[in-house]
């Protein structure tokens, strides 16, 4: 295969094969086929017939997505220099930011994992979470082994604020999806103003870490953790598994001159809620949620809609 200039790159997470995935709705709406790439899955690398857009699926997991990107930007058949990257999937919402059924584009990602932690159970009586900094002594204290092996640089990711605001212009008075059932399931969160709101374009900021947590006191962790690590210049609004993982393969991959991290836009829609409604235990929640997304369906469109206009009018600009 030549190699190929390609103006935009998809990165979805997952595409199940018993029902649409992430991927599913960007496929039939730009046409994308399947690509034979030597080194790399099969079914995971489509592209438009012009090979303008071209697409992955990751897998779930920040190893999973860290390794497939570094791969692909790896790849000899692609010329991924000037690529534009959007990440578009679905995600835990904040029911204190947004609503299901909402899109969000996110300007900081933080990272979950790294971290220090005590079981809850054995922490200080005045602490408010087992979860430490790496290198810190306390909670949301700053570590003590300076920028180095434990520094800010490995645990968030601060995106082109710019390209950011450009999106969210261009898309933020878009129609959104929405149904009966998904207002029915929004309207047992009494108490929450946004996540009682219909679907709607937003923006906000992300968190990522391969363990999927839920409940009301990791929820208020991640608020915290998210303003902790931006200075608080972040909000929380959607929990995810993979963006840490895409976000450090591209950094490197930019390093090396085959990306550029200036050209990535990260886009969540809500699938889910972060913690359960009022009068719902969090692991009776879980489990609901474990078997089904209330809002997957309407979140998978919603996120076409959005990442669509963008894919266009990024080819359009390149």
């Amino acid at each position: 295969m030549d190699c190929k200039k390609i103006k935009v790159v998809i990165v979805a997470m997952f595409e199940p094969t018993e029902r649409p995935g992430e991927l599913h709705f960007y496929r039939e709406g730009l046409h994308l086929r399947r690509l034979p790439v030597l080194g790399l899955n099969l079914e995971a690398i489509y592209a438009d017939e012009e090979m303008e857009v071209l697409a992955i699926v990751t897998g779930a997991g920040t190893a999973n997505a860290a390794v497939a990107i570094t791969a692909l930007g790896l790849c000899s058949a692609f010329d991924l220099s000037k690529a534009y990257w959007l990440i578009s999937g679905v995600a835990g919402g904040n029911p204190n930011v947004c609503s299901l059924g909402s899109v969000v584009w996110a300007e900081w990602c933080v990272d979950g994992d790294l971290a220090y932690e005590l079981d809850a159970r054995e922490m200080p009586e005045d602490w408010t979470t087992g979860i430490l900094p790496l290198g810190a002594t306390q909670p949301y204290s700053r570590p003590q082994l300076g920028e180095g092996l434990f520094g800010r640089s490995y645990q968030h990711f601060h995106l082109n604020a710019t390209l950011r605001e450009w999106a969210y212009d261009l898309t933020h008075s878009i129609p959104l999806h929405d149904t009966d059932a998904l207002a029915a399931y929004r309207a047992c969160y009494k108490g929450y103003a946004a996540a009682l709101r219909p679907p709607s374009v937003l923006r906000g900021d992300a968190l990522a870490g391969a363990r999927f947590w839920h409940g009301t006191y990791f929820n208020t962790w991640a608020e915290r953790w998210v303003r902790f690590w931006t200075g608080d210049k972040g909000c929380f609004a959607v929990s995810n598994m993979e963006d840490t993982g895409t976000l450090q393969a591209l950094r490197y991959l930019n390093g090396i001159g085959r990306a550029d991290s200036k050209r990535i836009v990260l886009l969540r829609s809500i699938s889910n809620y972060t913690m359960p409604p009022v009068g719902v235990a969090a692991a009776e929640s879980l489990e609901a949620e474990s078997n089904d997304y209330k809002g997957l369906d309407v979140a998978l469109e919603n996120a076409f809609i959005v990442g669509s206009k963008v894919v266009k009018a990024l080819v359009e600009r390149f």
